[in-house]
């Protein structure tokens, strides 16, 4: 699954997100990690990402982040 399609899966959408989590991570920097063109998040960064997300552990964000990028 790729990022956006989670995002929107879990919340509807990017700006839902942010609203409903009151994460720090900046309305552009995601659409920026979206679209592939950051991937190397900091740890901090990544598991915010982790948490907000559901998801299991930072290597399961890296792949899904990674799958963005083979496209």
């Amino acid at each position: 699954m790729k990022l956006d399609e989670l995002i929107k899966t879990k919340y509807g959408s990017v700006d839902k997100m942010i609203e409903e989590t009151n994460t720090q991570i900046s309305r552009s920097y995601l659409y920026q990690i979206i679209g592939g063109d950051k991937t190397n998040l900091s740890v901090d960064m990544a598991t915010e990402l982790v948490t907000i997300l559901g998801l299991k552990s930072i290597e399961e964000l890296m792949e899904i982040i990674n799958a963005n990028k083979e496209i």
